[in-house]
């Protein structure tokens, strides 16, 4: 719970410092980029401009954000760097309100610059900016790991190819610190002394590197490494010699309490605190504050001044500072410990369970207030009987005066009677007229869905037999044929080597190659119709594979899966494959592209596949009419799974497919393919 107060210190302290600066600044920032924006003769630093106004005003006004997000985009033009840049602008102003379209926005971002191969030094600083706000959604979901395999994977190499050496130590140190809050020290240290070791090689502001330093001091405490930690600690206290009366020097009183509370020098560990409690009341940071007393209680425990300990943590205890339930029972529990010192066992006792105490007296409060309505009505019960008597003896008294009228009474409610009949025969007439109408509404919609079920089954069935067809076709083609064709060229080649000289023969030998290239273009065809990989090895593998196929010397493939999983059905597997198969087909064969980013990324039931070209492209309207045999097999399967298929293209501008899909059943082979 330390570590976690001082990070909530930190984050405290940065919030003060941009309060103190940002009313001149922004201002001043603000107007630079409307002035750019206004009469700069380049589009692009017009673009730049507009995309870092919406940057800022995403995060106070979205409404004023928009229009200079779409400002940007058409001051883009045709620039790939430009365009990439709009969509990580787009994540950014999803950021803090829709966390799934600013992922996507980022993924596209990177995308763009990796099949475009961007390489020049601020299209490396872009896709480091990518990565780092794709690091911070992950860390949002708790996936700590994946955030450091971005940060060493994707963040760290593009900030070197970028030239950014001097933002390198904040990077390592951003690791350590992941690995220092899941308590792993041993390894968040070595990343600390990366951190470190460039501080050295590179310029930093004073407030990074005491940071650094600090970090580290903290780090080697927990590892009980004393000597280099109070190394450190000075190069900290040398740093902050003109910044005393500043938040950074709290985290240096701080982790200068600590170093002397393990070394059990409490005498100047008291000092220390009493130098934090001040300072902290001159910043009127009160949580920090609270830290200090609540250090300066363990240290005075420790040497036995129990009744000055108890002083302190009971004005904690009483009317504490933090949010924290958790540090809130800390002192709790504190003081319970230190009365049973003091021997105020009564005092010992309310301490240690103060919600028990609490529930008790709200529970006898609540009963109290029973039984008060219990009491109130029974006494109501009792009043509503002696109206009942009185009104029994008066009806007695009026029962003669109203037998007179009593054959009256009679034929009114008979008539009353026969009324509400007529009433409640006309009410179920309408009812079950409007009942009618609701069960051939009923009727109609479960044929609509009666037709959805047998649409479904018919899709399944094409599938199904598509995909038997292609086991039959692959296993005659390479057991049958290929075999035959096989065995034809083995009895040649032996037949040829005993009755024929090869210098004399050379076209019977050609023959021979060629019947050897044959054979093997048609074992090529039946394992691209039945894909081993997949069975064996999963999706990932087989995807990979299938895009190293269709690379070659002209042609890049960049695939990019994310949190794929082999618990999907093979048959919804199987699909994926079938799909990324033909969208690489066309690209290469109809499209004639060179690169091709493939992006296949899941979570639970839901898949994403995104094929993105820099190809030919073509016109969706004459795709429309042609109607390809290849694009209605997608299609078919996409509608199967109840997915969504969105394509974006143009002639000579590249195709980009995007397709959704949702894995709905266990799948639709009653067996393994090829088992």
């Amino acid at each position: 719970m330390k570590g976690f107060m001082y990070l909530l210190a930190a984050f405290a302290y940065m919030q003060v410092a941009l309060a103190q600066k940002m009313p001149f600044e922004s201002k001043r920032f603000v107007d630079s980029l409307e002035d750019a924006l206004a009469h700069h003769p380049s589009d692009s630093l017009k673009a730049r401009a507009a995309y870092h106004l919406a940057e800022f005003w995403a995060k106070q006004d979205t409404n004023k954000a928009r229009p200079y997000l779409e400002k940007g985009r058409k001051l883009a033009g045709n620039s790939v760097y430009m365009q990439a840049s709009y969509q990580y602008y787009v994540g950014k102003f999803y950021l803090s309100t829709d966390s799934a379209k600013s992922e996507f926005a980022f993924l596209k971002a990177d995308s763009i610059l990796a099949v475009n191969r961007l390489t020049f030094k601020n299209a490396y600083t872009l896709r480091a900016a990518i990565w780092y706000n794709y690091g911070v959604l992950r860390q949002l979901k708790d996936d700590t790991e994946g955030v450091i395999k971005i940060f060493l994977e994707k963040v760290i190499p593009y900030t070197r190819l970028a030239g950014l050496q001097n933002e390198l130590p904040r990077m390592y140190l951003a690791v350590g610190q992941l690995f220092d809050n899941e308590l792993d020290y041993e390894r968040a240290g070595l990343y600390f002394d990366q951190s470190l070791a460039m501080l050295d090689t590179v310029d930093v502001e004073p407030e990074l590197q005491a940071n650094i330093y600090s970090a580290a001091v903290g780090n080697l405490l927990s590892r009980e490494k004393f000597a280099e930690a109070r190394k450190y600690q000075n190069q900290v206290k040398e740093l902050l010699q003109n910044y005393r009366e500043t938040p950074y020097y709290l985290a240096y009183l701080l982790n200068e309490t600590a170093y002397f509370i393990k070394q059990k020098l409490y005498d100047d560990a008291l000092l220390v605190i009493n130098q934090g409690i001040a300072l902290s009341t001159r910043l009127d940071d009160s949580l920090q504050r609270e830290s200090f007393l609540h250090e300066k209680f363990k240290v005075l425990y420790s040497l036995g001044q129990y009744r000055e300990a108890k002083d302190i943590l009971v004005g904690l205890a009483e009317s504490p500072v933090t949010p924290f339930m958790g540090t809130k029972m800390i002192f709790y529990q504190n003081l319970s410990e230190v009365y049973e010192k003091l021997g105020d066992f009564e005092q010992a006792y309310r301490w240690l369970k103060p919600y028990s105490t609490i529930a008790d007296s709200l529970n006898q409060a609540r009963l109290k207030e029973k039984i008060v309505q219990l009491e109130a009505k029974f006494q109501n019960a009792e009043s509503r009987h002696e109206i009942a008597s009185l009104k029994a003896q008066k009806s007695e008294a009026e029962l003669e005066a109203k037998n007179s009228r009593l054959f009256a009474w009679v034929l009114g409610l008979s008539c009353f009677v026969l009324l509400l009949v007529a009433t409640f025969s006309i009410i179920y007439y309408r009812e079950q007229k409007q009942l009618g109408k609701q069960m051939a509404i009923n009727h109609q919609q479960q044929v609509k869905e009666l037709e959805q079920h047998q649409q479904l089954a018919v899709t399944k069935a094409i599938l199904e037999g598509e995909e038997r067809e292609r086991q039959r076709v692959a296993r005659d083609l390479h057991d049958g044929l290929g075999g035959m064709l096989a065995g034809v060229k083995i009895n040649l080649s032996g037949w040829a080597a005993n009755n024929l000289e090869a210098p004399q023969h050379n076209s019977f030998y050609k023959v021979i190659s060629q019947l050897d290239s044959s054979v093997t273009e048609l074992r090529r065809i039946a394992r691209n119709m039945m894909p081993e990989a997949l069975f064996k090895f999963g999706l990932e593998t087989a995807l990979r594979d299938q895009c190293e196929f269709y690379t070659t010397a002209g042609i890049h493939i960049d695939f990019q899966p994310f949190e794929l999983s082999n618990t999907n059905s093979l048959a919804f597997q199987i699909t994926v494959y079938r799909i990324v198969q033909e969208l690489l087909s066309n690209a290469v064969r109809h499209g004639k592209a060179t690169n091709i980013v493939v992006q296949c990324s899941q979570s639970g039931s839901d898949f994403l596949i995104a094929v993105e070209d820099n190809g030919m492209g073509f016109d969706k309207t004459i795709g429309k009419q042609k109607n390809g045999i290849g694009l209605s097999n997608i299609k078919s399967r996409v509608s199967y799974y109840k997915g969504e298929m969105e394509l974006i293209t143009s002639p000579g501008e590249g195709t980009t497919v995007h397709i959704e899909l949702h894995d709905h059943e266990e799948g639709y082979y009653p067996d393994r393919i090829g088992g």
